[in-house]
């Protein structure tokens, strides 16, 4: 479901590739890069038009997912983790990632806070086990 265009609402995903760097040291740096930017591309190939993604600290992606409630962010970022799942990558490789995501207003009200959020979510589902999405859920200090 999709909120009404002026809304002022909007969803951010944060997307780590998991265990990026052991990949990169066993395979070299020109295969990182490769994973990399086929990543990039998944992104891109499942996200409708207006959304937009950019890479946050290396290996990290931030995608802003304007109108999205946080159930349609979550409904999107597990879309993203399952085409990164079931891609084909060189050399019998399995690459997955983790995602965390955060609702404006509900998830934090100041970037900040979302940010620290969306931060948080995503650290949840790396230590949860990775190759998984879940949501931060500031009003109720909960993660999903």
């Amino acid at each position: 479901m999709r909120v009404k265009q002026d809304s002022g609402r909007f969803s951010l995903v944060m997307l780590d590739i998991d265990f990026f760097e052991p990949l990169k040291n066993l395979w070299g740096r020109q295969v990182g890069e490769f994973v990399l930017n086929k990543v990039g591309q998944l992104i891109k190939r499942n996200l409708l038009e207006g959304d937009s993604v950019t890479r946050y600290r290396g290996r990290e992606f931030l995608i802003l997912l304007p109108e999205a409630d946080g159930r349609t962010a979550l409904l999107a970022a597990e879309k993203i983790r399952r085409a990164v799942e079931r891609a084909q990558w060189p050399n019998g490789m399995s690459v997955t990632v983790s995602a965390g995501v955060a609702y404006y207003p509900d998830d934090g009200e100041k970037l900040t806070e979302l940010l620290k959020n969306v931060k948080k979510a995503l650290s949840r589902a790396r230590s949860g086990g990775r190759n998984r999405v879940c949501r931060a859920c500031y009003k109720t200090g909960r993660i999903q």
